[in-house]
């Protein structure tokens, strides 16, 4: 997952652009405001609407674990330490080949 104030803005140029790596001149909040606000309704109502159905659907019944990637970003052993934690069902990798 990724935090929507990321996500957004990074959207919003790679619907643009069709580009990950391209930079517009433009910044959307100043001089495109009523598309930029637009935009972020619609992706706002979009998203909601995704983790909603993930949520009820999916993540009620099968077991779920949920990564921001943010969090990954900033403390990337922790995370992964409780990723693997969940996906191999234990308490803690002490002994194992994923010990940190």
């Amino acid at each position: 997952m990724r935090n929507p104030l990321d996500v957004i803005p990074s959207h919003c140029t790679l619907m643009n652009t069709t580009s990950h790596s391209f930079v517009p001149k433009e910044k959307y909040h100043e001089d495109l405001p009523e598309y930029w606000q637009w935009f972020i309704e619609t992706q706002c109502r979009s998203m909601k609407l995704f983790f909603e159905r993930n949520h009820k659907n999916a993540a009620q019944t099968i077991p779920t674990y949920f990564v921001r990637y943010e969090d990954l970003l900033t403390d990337p052993v922790r995370v992964l330490t409780e990723l693997f934690q969940f996906l191999f069902d234990v308490p803690s990798l002490a002994g194992t080949v994923l010990e940190a």
